[in-house]
């Protein structure tokens, strides 16, 4: 799945002024690259820190709150955008769980925490790191996806 750009504003939402960084801000605000750039709160996908109504996203290479789809997908289903899952959840390729439809492009499953307890549901899955060694931005290490190991 293809992502935007994630740019992070060293100081507001200026889009004169986007740094591509993958560090957290001063400001708390995530900037997406798009062709109106739009600056979202930056949130964390385990604790779901967003407001009612938004889904904490990944965004290529950060995590901001995005409005939900009207319907948000939930475990298992099928979806096709970063924030189409309910919140809590993340739309990523169908292969991390046999639960999830063969034919789809993507499948929702849980965002998990990699030093709490292992709590991923479905056969044979567990909390496997998001991110490769050493990519993980700061405050966010912890950040699992549960998927096979």
């Amino acid at each position: 799945m293809q992502f935007a750009i994630v740019f992070v504003a060293p100081a507001g939402c200026d889009p004169g002024t986007l740094d591509p960084i993958v560090t957290a801000d001063r400001a708390g605000l995530t900037c997406l690259d798009i062709a109106v750039p739009q600056c979202v709160p930056i949130c964390d996908p385990v604790v779901q820190d967003c407001s009612p109504g938004e889904t904490c996203s990944f965004f290529g290479s950060g995590f901001g709150c995005w409005d939900t789809i009207e319907e948000p997908r939930a475990l298992f289903e099928a979806c096709e955008f970063a924030n189409a899952c309910e919140p809590g959840l993340a739309c990523v390729v169908s292969e991390v769980a046999t639960e999830c439809p063969p034919d789809s492009s993507g499948c929702c499953t849980p965002y998990c925490d990699l030093d709490g307890p292992d709590l991923c549901p479905g056969t044979g899955r567990q909390c496997v790191p998001f991110f490769s060694p050493g990519e993980a931005p700061p405050g966010l290490k912890h950040l699992g996806i549960c998927g096979f190991p």
